[in-house]
This record gives C-alpha cells, structure tokens and sequence, in this order.
C-alpha cells in the first residue's frame, strides 16, 4: 500500500479546534460522494482550486480522489466534512427505530444513514432528472468477506466500520473507491490517502487496518454506487 497524501496533522488540529474525537463518517462520506458524483472543480478567487495533481496528470478530471492540497482549500473541506458528521450523528441518535420483524432491535446509524441516503437520493432526482447514487448496507464478519472493493466495470466506493479495542477505542470509519481496474485506494481520515495493491486488495486494506489498529474489528460496510 502506497501512501498518496498525509493530513494527519491537518486533521487532528481540526478535530482538536472543535473539540471532538473526530468526524470519520462525515469524511468518508463527503469524500466518495464528490468522486462518484464527478464534482466538477470549482473557481473560488479567480483561481482554479488544486486536486492531487501528481499522481493522475495522465487521468481524466473524473478520476481525481478529490482530497485538496492547498491549505485553505482543504480547511473548507473539513468544514464540509465536521457538517456531513453531525448531520449524520444528529439523524442517526434523534431517533429509535425498530428493525421490520426484530422486536426491540435498533437499527445501527450506518444502516439507518443508507435509507436516508436512497429515499434522499430519489428525492433528488425527481427534482433535478439526474440519477443519484446507491447505497447499501451489510453486516460483516471481517474484512475478507466484504463486496465492492474490486472494480466491476463502474466506480464505486465503501465505507467500513471499525471497532476498535481500548479505553481510547470505539467505533471508526475508513474508506475505498475503485476507479478503475488498476486504481483502487483506501482512505482513513485519521492518517491520509493510499493506493491499493490491487491483485491483493482486501487483504492489502485488512492489514493496514490491524496494524493501525491492533485488535480492531471490521463490522459492516455500506456500498456505494452510480446508478
């Protein structure tokens, strides 16, 4: 696994400013979204903002993983990212839901984000015409029996939970998105942005997370994908 960009730094000082322990999920979302809905880069200033320019100026502007380096620019995706986050905390903890058929099961917040997320995407393209994204929800046992990971002919991100062991544990979020055959990257927003080896990808992602997190547990996934 090839580390592409670090913002560690960046990150920590960030959560650390809003007093937090993070905001893993939001990241993870905003971060697939504006790839698999092909964000077009943007003019702020009269200066046309800078994506990860190195290691896909052979690329087409699609293919960009949309992790700004400019200092203010990557600030402004924080912000965006510390919003997604409480958004999607304050949905998921204000309210109880009951599983269909589960007396007395909750339903997780991943498993309830993925419901919000398709009824809001239908919403959305009622409105606008333009097809939205899919999102789906599984419950896994380990890293090595997750889907999605792999290119199967279109781009497609997951986002995986993580628990994590100690006193300083708790439930992480990290991510992937596969643009191509050969271009699969992982995302964990406490460390930076990695390319995958892609003939052995979920066991190249599997060890990164244990030896990051020792002990750590991956529990669910939610797939998502272009319609």
């Amino acid at each position: 696994m090839e580390l592409i960009i670090s913002f560690e730094t960046q990150y920590q000082k960030f959560i650390q400013t809003h007093n937090s322990r993070g905001f893993c999920m939001g990241f993870c979302l905003t971060w697939l979204g504006d790839v698999l809905k092909d964000r077009p880069v943007t003019i702020q200033k009269n200066f046309l903002q800078t994506w990860l320019p190195a290691w896909f100026t052979s690329t087409p502007p699609q293919m960009h993983a949309r992790i700004p380096v400019e200092k203010q620019e990557f600030q402004n995706f924080l912000e965006r990212v510390r919003r997604r986050h409480v958004n999607y905390e304050t949905r998921a903890n204000g309210r109880l839901l009951i599983k269909e058929g589960h007396s007395g099961g909750k339903v997780s917040p991943a498993e309830f984000t993925v419901n919000y997320k398709n009824n809001r995407q239908r919403e959305l393209e009622i409105i606008n015409g333009v097809p939205g994204l899919v999102y789906s929800y599984h419950e896994l046992n380990n890293l090595l029996s997750a889907k999605g990971v792999k290119y199967s002919g279109k781009p497609s991100g997951a986002i995986f939970g993580v628990a994590v062991p100690g006193p300083e544990g708790g439930m992480h979020a990290v991510a992937t998105i596969s643009l191509a055959p050969e271009e699969i990257y992982y995302l964990d927003p406490n460390i930076g942005l990695f390319k995958v080896n892609k003939q052995f990808s979920l066991m190249d992602i599997n060890s990164k997370i244990q030896n990051t997190y020792r002990g750590s547990q991956v529990l669910a996934q939610i797939i998502i994908t272009r319609k």
